[in-house]
């Protein structure tokens, strides 16, 4: 049929092939050739399939080169470059690659592609994809005006133009430009809109897109849904307007995917289900398919997990073959527990395509939790031999990880070498090495591969800094100035980062005077709070209080025009330094000295510090300063938020724990991406309430947020203690004891998990650990529980 130009019925055909040969690579790239052949292209589509063959080939050359021209065709040429170059490498020779050859030379030289397409311009100036063109190479060299020069120049040649607007929300998105991008696309809106009314509801919702790139998710929602009401209201045929409003209605959905308002999300994709019920043939079943796979995805985030049982069933019957259905399910089974049911389903997934890498990172995690190492390891390296850079090396860092809890240390450093050597722009990665070394008490490691680092790289800065951290972190203060200095000197003394590090190094190792004076040589713009309280610590240092107190009070100030986290830093040296009744009076008289915009910040603080001071007159007084913040700030401001959480700290402190846990709900429902509120309400219902299973959900989300943090890993570990989840309970305490060797609450009740599987030896060696950090850090609390524990094992 597809020979014959009857794209709709080989579409249908091809459909039901895929149903039966659901990882033929082939087919989905037939797929894709009918999507294209239609009279109205299905050009996104066919990018969602062609990923899919490539997912299941990734040699296969077809689908490579479609994947790029249908990146091409939307204008977004450079998200398929590299798919161009996949497939250059498989086969050279192939005429489309050849014709295609100046364009991967510019990839390697954007220099020499600049100046052949500047004579093409001259040649023939409205030359779009010319123009186009040169926006990109001229954003690769780090000229920005002559890219936007170029792109405004495409704009006056056809601003109705798909690909240009494209370009536009790309090119002011990238350069967090809002209002250069709402001119743009205004432009585009209007030129599109003389086209013909659809194509303006098109463009519109480019801007929609734009304003969610730029993290402006209410002027998003206010163009997308305008969109939305303009294509229900077009005044063309049934069948364009049905295709208008399932598009607008589309992106209102994946707006609030996006801003992970899941909960918004589920009614649209309903919507769009209720606009397909009157439509027939294979274009409706195939967008039916895929909205109910993004209504799967949103109902399994909100744990909405009745609803999805009943909806992932009926898609699993209508479509057993495909995978996707099988994934999302063994995802709920694993977020649900049922480790055997999920085990399964995986299984099932890799015998329809052994190389899934999804199926393979979910189930070399689920090993790793279950303590099954060699398998986690076999999945986690067949993964690694199929794609190394899979999603963006998390499965090689939990190979390393894996080697961490198998104390296999020195596989772990040479999984992470590895990751340096392939991403030597990436510094996580390093960062990551040294905090291996960290964690097992090679300081001198650490140093050795810093110092290897700086001789590789003797221009950057990077590497002084960090080899100075870790001299500071050994408390070698005098032995930390020179490379601090090094780094100083690199940046040109203009990283305040840099400059606070030094001035604690100068400060602690005996060079106080010299802290002093390098803070008064400073340009008052790079004098940030936190230059300024360790400016602070330097006069302590040689007893010139009053100016201390001055310079404590300034950085209150100055911290407040930035954050509460600012100021938050500033009390805390204070508090340190100066004692906590001097600390309460600095920050009790910067509150009088504020400026409107200053209030917030400095009360909530103040709040707070009070707040963990238990006496009652405390309490009242943050009490009042909670008030306060509550009736000036708006309900979903950060400060409104900041004050609820104080609230609920001092109703626990009042044994109002219901009270508390509402508060810590209401400031969830408002942000759900405040790990710290997430950890304190699922430790409450957990270790307080007696509530554990309502603590799971909290806990975990907490861990998508702050997954290196050892307080939310020992919170996480406990929880699933509590719910006698212990396989993974002990790979999460394991795992915050890897960040923070010392954090007694997870060593404490490593412990105990240790003790209740009757594992006696393991338990009393972490408990004795337990023990000895206790007693350095005086902790008298953890120091008898661990006593009391040690004295109960047989």
């Amino acid at each position: 049929a597809l020979a014959k130009r009857e794209a709709e019925k080989a579409l249908a055909e091809l459909r039901a092939a895929e149903r039966e040969l659901a990882t033929d690579s082939q087919v989905k790239v037939w797929i894709a050739h009918a999507l294209l052949s239609l009279p109205q292209q299905r050009v996104e589509e066919a990018i969602d399939v062609l990923k899919q063959a490539i997912e299941f080939d990734p040699r296969n050359f077809e689908a490579l080169k479609l994947v790029y021209i249908c990146f091409s065709t939307l204008g977004r040429e450079s998200e398929g470059i590299e798919h161009l170059k996949a497939a250059a490498r498989i086969n050279p020779r192939d005429a489309f690659i050849r014709e295609k050859s100046r364009l991967l030379e510019e990839e390697e030289d954007p220099r020499k592609g600049i100046a052949w397409r500047e004579q093409r311009r001259e040649k023939n100036p409205d030359d779009v994809d010319n123009l186009l063109r040169l926006t990109e190479l001229y954003q690769r060299v780090d000229d920005g005006a002559l890219a936007e020069q170029r792109l405004q120049e495409a704009l006056a040649a056809d601003a109705a133009n798909p690909k240009v607007a494209q370009a536009a929300a790309l090119f002011y998105a990238n350069r967090k430009d809002r209002p250069g991008g709402e001119a743009a696309l205004q432009r585009t809106i209007e030129a599109a809109a003389a086209v013909s009314p659809a194509e303006g509801v098109r463009a519109k919702l480019l801007l929609g897109r734009f304003y969610d790139r730029l993290g402006e998710h209410e002027a998003a929602y206010a163009v997308l849904a305008q969109a939305e009401r303009e294509a229900d209201a077009l005044q063309v045929d049934a069948e364009l307007k049905q295709r208008a409003r399932i598009v607008a209605a589309a992106d209102v959905a994946e707006h609030f995917m996006r801003a992970e308002k899941y909960a918004e999300a589920v009614p649209v994709y309903n919507r769009i289900l209720g606009y397909l019920q009157s439509g027939k043939g294979e274009e409706t079943a195939v967008v039916r398919q895929e909205v109910m796979v993004k209504l799967l995805r949103a109902l399994l985030s909100l744990r909405q997990f009745a609803e999805f049982e009943q909806k992932v069933h009926l898609y699993r019957k209508d479509y057993p073959n495909e995978l996707r259905g099988k994934k999302l399910e063994a995802e709920y089974l694993l977020r649900t527990n049922q480790l055997e049911p999920a085990r399964e389903m995986l299984a099932r997934v890799l015998e329809q395509n052994p190389d899934d890498a999804w199926a393979l990172f979910m189930r070399g995690r689920f090993y790793i939790d279950l303590r099954r190492y060699n398998e986690a390891r076999a999945d986690l390296l067949r993964l690694k031999q199929i794609d190394a850079k899979a999603f963006n090396y998390q499965p090689r860092l939990q190979l390393a990880r894996l080697y961490q809890l198998t104390e296999q240390i020195p596989l772990a450093e040479a999984e992470l070498r590895e990751l340096v050597a392939e991403n030597p722009d990436d510094r996580t990665h390093a960062l990551r090495l040294i905090a291996l070394y960290r964690a097992n008490k090679q300081l001198q490691k650490a140093q050795d591969f810093v110092n290897e680092m700086s001789a590789r790289h003797p221009e950057e800065p990077f590497w002084p800094y960090q080899f100075g951290r870790l001299l500071v972190e050994r408390e070698e203060y005098s032995a930390a100035i020179a490379p601090l200095e090094r780094a100083v000197d690199k940046t040109k003394g203009q990283s305040p980062v840099i400059l606070a590090d030094y001035l604690v190094a100068l400060t602690r190792g005996n060079r106080a005077r010299d802290a002093v004076r390098v803070f008064r040589n400073l340009e008052e713009r790079l004098v940030t709070p936190v230059i300024r309280a360790y400016a602070a610590e330097a006069l302590l240092a040689i007893e010139r209080r009053d100016e201390a107190r001055e310079q404590f009070s300034k950085a209150l100030l100055a911290g407040a025009q930035e954050s509460s986290q600012a100021v938050n830093f500033v009390a805390g040296r204070a508090i340190t330094l100066l004692g906590r009744a001097e600390a309460l009076e600095l920050l009790r008289a910067a509150l009088t000295q504020a400026t409107e915009a200053q209030v917030p910040a400095l009360r909530s603080v103040l709040s707070r510090v009070l707040a963990q001071d238990e006496g009652p007159e405390p309490m009242a007084e943050a009490m009042r300063l909670v008030e306060q913040t509550l009736a000036a700030t708006p309900p979903d401001s950060p400060y409104h938020l900041e004050a609820l959480l104080v609230q609920a700290r001092v109703l626990e402190v009042r044994k109002d724990y219901e009270g508390a846990v509402k508060l810590y709900e209401q400031v969830i429902e408002r942000n759900p991406n405040l790990p710290h509120a997430l950890n304190n309400l699922a430790y409450l219902l957990a270790d307080v309430l007696n509530r554990p299973q309502d603590a799971v959900p909290y806990a975990e989300k907490a861990y998508t947020l702050m997954s290196e943090d050892a307080n939310v890993l020992d919170t996480v570990g406990w929880v699933y203690y509590r719910v006698d989840r212990l396989g993974e309970a002990e790979s999460m305490l394991l795992e915050a004891l890897r960040f923070d060797p010392d954090n007694l609450a997870a060593r404490y009740h490593l412990g105990l998990l240790l003790a209740k599987a009757q594992r006696t030896a393991e338990a009393r060696r972490t408990l004795e650990k337990g023990r000895e950090v206790a007693r350095q850090k005086q902790n008298n609390e953890y120091l008898q529980k661990i006593e009391q524990e040690l004295a109960q094992l047989p």
